[in-house]
């Protein structure tokens, strides 16, 4: 069950911030001046559930606000179960018309989870069919008496008022149900069709395979026969590889000695070179002695040479540190500058000069000549200054020509190097005489090696001779013994057996293939009868029986089914509540039906008919009726609607339902809204009238100031 407890506003309409908590099984009164902001929580309750109010979404933001809110929070009790938990429901809407929805869960311990949907239109969804489990439209038939409302059950259509009527029992449900079913069912076609294909198909292949197998006697005759061929085969071929064998020895053996003789003459040609190139190489023996004897022996002239080039080395070495040393002296010989003298001979000039010059009384006053003895001091001071470098300057000069003669005197490298090159030229000469020596000494070593070895060669020469006369003496014996025209009659003979064996063979193997397949074709055709079998009597058979059980659910759920009976008995049920109530308020009964027929009488129209007879007995139509009458019809279906929903939805919300009634009429309304208030868990109540009042214990004060609704 769903039952309220609190509602906030923010920014909604008039109510700048209003806050109502509600207890359970409360009967509350809205009370307030007209204008008041009294229908404005029932609007605030319509739209937080459904997003829809009698204003389009951005006028219902309070002037001058950016962003209009309603929270409801909803007590929701499972049947039979003592677990309950809030449902939170948040809805927005901005002043640039951004609409948002919040749906949160807080269970008993204040553990608070959002709902895991994604989308106002998801959430919306989940509002309308698992937590009110009624649309907008059936909502305001049977919950919600809403002031004003042109959407009332009789002024819909015959097929909308069905609709309702079906929501009601929810057969969208039975739809599902239903279309599930003929799914299912289509399935099973589907596989029985495919079962019985199947069956037809290893029936083809079951007269196929019962077609193709021959006589297995046959096949193991063939055997038996070809194998008995065989051996006799055998024997034969054993024999004559034996005898080929022997006549393959002897070839063999001619084959091996000519190899072998091959291999000797070779090698007897070998040996014979190298001896005829030895004695070639002996013959220049004794010129090779004869000019050795020619060439002299230098080794004593050439050790004086070495000497003498050693000593004429150190000279050098000892010539250039010398010259090095005076070339340093030389370097450092003093200079006497003659800049000296002439700059004497200036400065003497200048004092002359001077002194030819008159002198002034007035001496150094003078304006004009100034005083002369100061310049002539100054140039005589320059002049010593001079004369005193010339004097240290000659003194050098004589000390160094002093240390100059006692230098010893210049050496004549070129002498030295001339008489160096000269011996180098000597000493070369005689060590490429040397190497000429020493080359032709070690070629007469060698000729006197190869003369050693010559005997050698020649007796091994007659040993290989010796052995190739006795391979050809072995050949032609083994020749002797050959038979080339008998082996290759022999070999022909093995080749033509063989080949008869080979078919003997290869019909043994398509014999013994042919038994595999008769095996392979039997076990097959076990397996084909198995299948059929379990085709015929078990998967066909149960396929059969679900199609049987699906087809009696589809026809339940179809629109002959169950939806129908429940429809039937839903109608009594509510034609009667509705009776049962509109007996309280006047004498007038309704008819509903749900099928019409057409204006040619030919065909039933679908949909909810009310009809509506008055205490003369009378059918008139709703619209004939008067204000006063028309209400009590209204409220009546309503609550006929509102009793079928009271398991689910424990409160109801009224406004302004009744109006327009005399004081008989009044009484009698007054005892349907007490019956209300007595069957219903939380009731709203939004009414003028003061005997309506009169009913509540609890009520809502609504004032407005400057605008702004309050509580």
């Amino acid at each position: 069950m769903i039952l309220l407890k609190k509602l906030t506003l923010k920014s909604f309409l008039s109510h700048e911030k209003t806050e109502i908590n509600f207890s359970e099984n409360e009967k509350v009164l809205i009370d307030g001046a007209s204008g008041a902001g009294k229908s404005s929580i029932f609007d605030s309750i319509l739209w937080n559930l459904y997003g829809q109010s009698r204003a389009e979404n951005r006028a219902l933001i309070r002037k001058g606000a950016k962003k209009g809110s309603v929270c409801l929070e909803l007590t929701r009790r499972e049947l039979n179960k003592a677990e309950e938990d809030t449902v939170i429901i948040t809805r927005s809407i901005t002043s640039v018309g951004k609409h948002s929805l919040e749906i949160a869960i807080q269970k008993r311990d204040n553990s608070r989870a959002a709902l895991p949907l994604v989308g106002v239109r998801e959430l919306q969804s989940w509002i309308d069919k698992d937590l009110i489990g009624a649309s907008f439209l059936l909502f305001i038939n049977s919950v919600a008496y809403v002031q004003g409302n042109t959407e009332s059950f009789v002024s819909q259509t015959a097929p909308k008022r069905k609709e309702l009527l079906l929501e009601i029992v929810k057969a969208e449900d039975y739809k599902n149900y239903y279309e599930k079913a003929r799914k299912t069912l289509s399935e099973l076609e589907n596989k029985h069709s495919m079962a019985s294909g199947r069956v037809l198909e290893l029936k083809a292949r079951l007269d196929d395979t019962c077609a193709r197998i021959i006589d297995r006697s046959i096949c193991l005759k063939t055997i038996q026969a070809n194998t008995d061929s065989i051996k006799l085969l055998e024997s034969k071929i054993k024999d004559l590889e034996t005898k080929k064998t022997l006549l393959s020895s002897a070839i063999q053996t001619v084959v091996l000695i000519s190899e072998n003789i091959k291999t000797a003459t070779a090698n007897k040609d070998f040996v014979e070179n190298m001896l005829a190139e030895r004695k070639i190489d002996v013959s220049g023996k004794e010129k090779l002695v004869k000019v050795l004897g020619l060439i002299p022996n230098r080794e004593e002239e050439t050790k004086e040479l070495n000497k003498n080039l050693k000593k004429l080395q150190e000279s050098l070495y000892s010539a250039n540190e010398q010259e090095t040393k005076r070339n340093e002296f030389f370097s450092k010989k003093p200079t006497v500058n003659d800049y000296n003298f002439s700059q004497i001979d200036r400065l003497k000039r200048d004092i002359e000069k001077i002194l030819s010059k008159p002198i002034c009384p007035s001496g150094e006053k003078c304006p004009y000549s100034g005083d002369h003895t100061v310049k002539i001091n100054d140039l005589r001071d320059q002049i010593h200054q001079c004369e005193e470098t010339i004097t240290k300057e000659g003194i050098a000069l004589a000390n160094w020509s002093i240390e100059s003669a006692k230098l010893p005197p210049p050496i004549f490298i070129k002498g030295i190097m001339e008489e160096i090159e000269k011996t180098s030229a000597g000493l070369r000469k005689f060590e490429s005489e040397s190497i000429q020596q020493k080359s032709l000494q070690k070629d007469l070593d060698n000729i006197i090696g190869i003369e050693s070895k010559i005997p050698e060669l020649e007796n091994n020469l007659a040993e290989k001779m010796a052995h190739l006369k006795k391979l050809e003496e072995q050949k032609a014996e083994a020749e002797k013994l050959t038979k080339p025209e008998e082996f290759v009659a022999v070999d022909t003979e093995i080749t033509t057996l063989r080949n008869e064996q080979k078919e003997l063979n290869d019909g043994i193997i398509k014999a013994t293939t042919i038994l595999e397949t008769i095996d392979k074709d039997e076990r097959e055709i076990a397996t084909l009868r198995e299948k059929i079998d379990d085709l015929n009597k078990k998967e066909l058979p149960e396929i059969t029986e679900k199609m049987r059980k699906v087809e009696l659910v589809k026809g339940a759920f179809g629109s002959k089914g169950i939806e129908t009976i429940v429809i039937d008995y839903l109608l009594t049920s509510l034609e009667s509540k509705i009776n049962t109530i509109l007996s309280r308020l006047c004498d007038f009964k309704i008819h509903l039906s749900t099928q019409k027929k057409s204006a040619d009488m030919e065909r039933d129209i679908e949909g909810l008919w009310i009809t509506v007879e008055n205490e003369c007995g009378e059918e008139m139509s709703f619209e004939n009726y008067s204000g006063g009458e028309k209400i009590r019809l209204i409220f009546a279906i309503a609550e006929g609607f509102s009793s079928l929903s009271k398991k689910r939805i424990g409160f109801k919300l009224i406004d302004e339902a009744i109006l327009a009634l005399d004081s008989n009429s009044l009484e009698t309304f007054l005892e349907a809204v007490q019956e209300i208030l007595e069957g219903t868990n939380q009731v709203l109540f939004i009414s003028h009238i003061q005997d309506i009042k009169d009913l509540f214990d609890k009520s809502i004060i609504v004032t407005k100031h400057n605008g702004i609704s309050k509580i």
